[in-house]
């Protein structure tokens, strides 16, 4: 089996070659473009969001969650994958959760349970996420003993079972649509909680959360996240940071060592500040 393993490991954003003449065709680029080596969508993410030192912890949201962060020591344990030695920055270890469902439970249920709301924002050109959202925004914390476990795909961590289950409990003939909605957010807030916790135990803590991704559009959701997990949630300029992310290691290729300043794309928005970092700009949830 050892034999098989490479014998090669190459630092991401290092140069491997350069791009083929049929490649290139195919891609209507120019041939010879030196090519770098890339990773998972998720450290291009942690990359594009700055996420390259100790101290804080990436969150890329999406149908699924990614989170990932880097750590000074060795780190290990049950519940959450890594650290992987170098595995984003050299010298440094990786650490990574991820829920399986997130964003995609709140699409089972604007898809299955909200068809009214698709249809009318659908006919003047508005979002349904966004009308769902507005309409919760007055269910308090808790969602009035309604709960949701959001394993609907199994659970990737802390438990890593392909066969757990989601689970709605508590419901009430009190209890509406606006209800489900919201306390499906809350549920996705709950297992990030729930993975820091296992990265904790361990000694993995993180000071602040970044995130990119569609859950950012939500002012509500971003809130939860802060008030579930205590920790200042810091939101980049720029929506796609796992673009960003693969854009920055082809631009420097070798140079590594730079992805240790973060890009400039951090912004303060007053309106929601009500806690920020030490010299960082952000906007933050608290």
């Amino acid at each position: 089996m050892f034999e098989k393993l490479p014998t090669n490991v190459s630092n991401l954003g290092d140069p491997v070659g350069d791009l083929s003449t049929s490649a290139a065709r195919d891609l209507g680029l120019t041939p010879g473009i030196s090519v770098a080596q890339g990773g998972g969508d998720a450290w291009h993410g942690q990359i594009g969001l700055g996420v390259v030192e100790p101290g804080s912890l990436a969150v890329i949201t999406g149908s699924s969650q990614a989170m990932t962060g880097q750590s000074a020591k060795a780190i290990y344990g049950k519940g959450f994958m890594g650290g992987y030695t170098d595995g984003v920055i050299p010298g440094q270890y990786t650490v990574e959760g991820s829920a399986v469902s997130s964003g995609s439970v709140l699409k089972w249920f604007r898809d299955g349970f909200a068809c009214d709301v698709v249809q009318a924002t659908e006919r003047v050109g508005m979002n349904a996420y966004e009308e769902l959202d507005k309409a919760c925004a007055h269910i308090p914390p808790g969602s009035d003993g309604l709960i949701v476990n959001e394993y609907f795909q199994g659970n990737r961590t802390p438990y890593t079972d392909s066969k757990a289950r989601g689970m709605i409990w508590g419901l009430s003939l009190a209890h509406t649509p606006e209800h489900m909605f919201h306390t499906i957010m809350e549920s996705v807030a709950y297992d990030t909680a729930h993975n820091l916790k296992v990265m904790e135990d361990s000694g993995f803590s993180p000071d602040k959360l970044v995130f990119c991704g569609g859950a950012t559009k939500s002012k509500l959701w971003m809130q939860m996240y802060a008030d579930v997990t205590g920790r200042p949630i810091t939101l980049a300029e720029v929506g796609d940071a796992v673009g960003l992310g693969s854009c920055m290691l082809a631009a420097e290729q070798g140079c590594t060592p730079q992805l240790k300043t973060p890009p400039g794309t951090w912004f303060t928005n007053p309106k929601l500040s009500s806690q920020t970092g030490s010299g960082t700009k952000n906007t933050s949830f608290m």
